[in-house]
């Protein structure tokens, strides 16, 4: 006789070895392990694109790498999927400047708008406290032609949104001239995208 055994499959259960991080530019992370209590994982996955020099595994979940830049407090939801379900956990990390200097970057909208209307371009301006060189972003996406604009104090970015209705966290990366410095993402700038505005 044979006797074959069939056991359920469920969602994955994951719990973090740390919630939370400080770290600095220039020094690995110690990052986390995922233990998990449900039915094994088929992949993890998180929903924002990490500070430089630091890389995801699909496979373990796990974040590792040596940042070379700076970030506060970067909300990270860490996604484990199988066919039955999911689970999520969250990994709050911040990285303050190593041994060299703090850099800073900001970013607005001309007259400081907080909303831009579909197909209508807008200036995104990024003041920068050290010249560099500035990368824009839109929802973590490098906005066309806005990969590499040199600053000295500020520099710009000319953004056309794509599809009304929602709200686009805008950021920017510096890359700092000296080597002083390191990299440093700006707060994200979120912008609501309406209908566009007069006759076409």
């Amino acid at each position: 006789n044979v006797t074959i055994t069939v056991s359920d499959i469920v969602a994955p259960s994951i719990a973090l070895s740390s919630s939370s991080e400080n770290a600095s530019s220039g020094t690995p992370i110690a990052g986390f392990t995922v233990t998990n209590s449900g039915s094994d994982v088929d992949s993890f996955s998180i929903d924002q694109s990490l500070p430089a020099g630091l890389t995801f595994n699909s496979g373990t979940g796990q974040i590792s790498g040596t940042p070379t830049e700076t970030v506060t407090a970067l909300v990270i939801i860490l996604t484990a999927s199988n066919f039955a379900g999911s689970d999520t956990e969250t990994y709050t990390l911040t990285i303050t400047a190593g041994t060299g200097g703090s850099a800073t970057i900001t970013l607005a909208l001309t007259g400081g708008a907080v909303v831009a209307s579909k197909g209508t371009v807008v200036t995104i301006t990024a003041t920068v406290s050290t010249a560099g060189k500035v990368k824009f972003m839109a929802d973590g996406k490098v906005i066309t032609n806005c990969a590499a604009k040199s600053a000295t104090t500020s520099a710009t970015c000319s953004w056309k949104p794509a599809i009304q209705g929602q709200s686009v966290a805008l950021t920017a990366l510096l890359d700092p001239t000296s080597g002083s410095y390191s990299n440093v993402r700006s707060p994200a700038l979120n912008v609501g995208v309406g209908r566009r505005t007069g006759r076409r």
